[in-house]
């Protein structure tokens, strides 16, 4: 896997990662699962695959994105980003807290 693009946020808690491998464009969190691909953010956008790429980061990159972050009892287990924040919510479990961030680090309800 190459590293095409790193970006850590400015309060230093998550790091957004552009990566390639075998052809395979995808933009995640280093060391959570959740991940997205850049020929699904093409058909999405109705771009390129590198125009969306950048348009999808520059987006997160300027707060635009809502941020989900699952914690089970204080620690960070994962992190993705939501369109439907509201939707999110009733799938946790007691322990599990569910909060909503912007890539600056300001707590979003949405």
């Amino acid at each position: 896997m190459n590293i095409l693009e790193r970006y850590e946020s400015p309060d230093g808690h998550l790091t957004l990662l552009v990566t390639e491998e075998a052809g395979d464009i995808t933009i995640g969190f280093d060391d959570y699962p959740w991940h997205t691909h850049a020929d699904l953010l093409a058909a999405e956008y109705g771009l390129s695959e590198s125009e969306a790429v950048r348009t999808f980061v520059d987006q997160i990159l300027r707060g635009e994105a809502v941020i989900a972050i699952l914690s089970i009892q204080g620690v960070m287990c994962e992190v993705w980003i939501t369109t439907d924040p509201t939707g999110e919510i009733p799938d946790v479990e007691s322990e599990e807290q569910i909060t909503f961030r912007r890539w600056g680090g300001k707590v979003s309800d949405a």
